[in-house]
């Protein structure tokens, strides 16, 4: 791992924590098991690695109030381990610093707006009428079709393919091979055929938003697919057209979401869940791995699991224990 000298009076104050030692430098972030003199690292309060505390090499330890008693080292005192560990993560976050540069290997189109700003690797295609902001990254092989808006520093990364139309804000990441604005599935039966409905709508994506590698997202029939601010979407996820991600809602790979769906705000949806088309699912639904939505979700804050049909939590424990009682007889 990359040293990097930090003070840890100056962590402190980044992650709003309180430190049992003052003065004290740490080089670098790692796990409890790995960490070595001069590092810093963090638990979170799993009982199975108390051990692992009481044995770590590390400096520092984040930890919560509850838990000193076990740290035999320096530490600092947060509510919470995990959200330290993500700020821990960029403050020790060393990767090589971009350097502003239009590679020679790489087309632009007509009316195309590409500030000094900019880094555009080798063998990126930008088409006709791109707006760019300032601060982006495009890396290889990336494609941007025409008329698409990117907003300050936002980063796009290798072989990404941005469709015709697409409005991108400010401070998002795309990751490689991630396609944004693709056609949606839409067919109409004409006898034994399927006629085509050619998707004449776009996606707007919001501020600060993340969007996975090898993910799709559909353009809309008319209307446009949108993603609000802070939106988070994992590898090889499909969202349908003319679906609406409301903000900061999190979704976990392999997550299928059918065309017109509306997800509310700070919504969680568990890896490999199902979520059928045209339903409105209400704020701060969390939806387990692997659960089938087949209707709308109206009440806020519930969770729910199982595949078919799908329960709320509490409902879907009883039919898993009474299943269970069943098979003992």
């Amino acid at each position: 791992m990359q040293k990097s000298k930090r003070s840890v009076d100056d962590i402190s104050a980044l992650i709003n924590g309180k430190a049992s030692e003052k003065g004290l430098f740490v080089y670098g972030l790692n796990s409890l098991d790995l960490a070595e003199e001069g590092d810093i690292s963090f638990f979170v309060g799993n009982k199975k690695n108390i051990p692992l505390l009481l044995n770590t090499n590390a400096a520092v330890v984040v930890l919560k109030q509850d838990d000193i008693n076990h740290c035999k080292t320096n530490y600092i005192v947060v509510d919470d381990p995990y959200l330290a560990f993500s700020k821990l993560s960029n403050i020790f976050d060393i990767s090589k610093k971009i350097i502003p540069c239009v590679k020679e290997s790489v087309k632009i189109g007509i009316n195309s707006n590409i500030p000094k700003s900019s880094f555009i690797d080798d063998y990126v295609i930008i088409g006709d009428n791109v707006n760019i902001g300032a601060n982006v990254s495009i890396y290889s092989g990336a494609k941007i079709e025409d008329d698409i808006i990117i907003g300050d520093n936002s980063v796009i990364h290798q072989n990404v393919v941005i469709k015709k139309g697409t409005k991108i804000g400010r401070n998002c990441t795309i990751f490689p091979n991630a396609t944004i604005g693709t056609d949606g599935f839409g067919y109409a039966q004409d006898k034994n055929q399927w006629v085509k409905i050619n998707q004449l709508g776009s996606v707007e994506i919001g501020d600060f938003v993340d969007i996975g590698s090898n993910t799709t997202i559909d353009r809309g029939a008319i209307q446009n697919t949108i993603i609000h601010d802070g939106v988070k979407i994992d590898n090889q996820v499909q969202i349908g057209h003319n679906c609406i991600i409301l903000k900061n809602t999190i979704i976990a790979g392999c997550v299928g979401i059918a065309g017109s769906t509306v997800i509310g705000e700070n919504c969680k949806i568990g890896g490999a869940a199902m979520i059928l088309g045209h339903l409105d699912i209400a704020p701060d639904t969390t939806i387990s791995p692997g659960t089938m939505i087949a209707s709308s979700i109206a009440k806020k804050g519930k969770t729910y699991t199982g595949f078919f049909p799908f329960f709320e939590k509490s409902d879907w424990i009883k039919v898993t224990m009474f299943l269970k009682r069943l098979l003992r007889k």
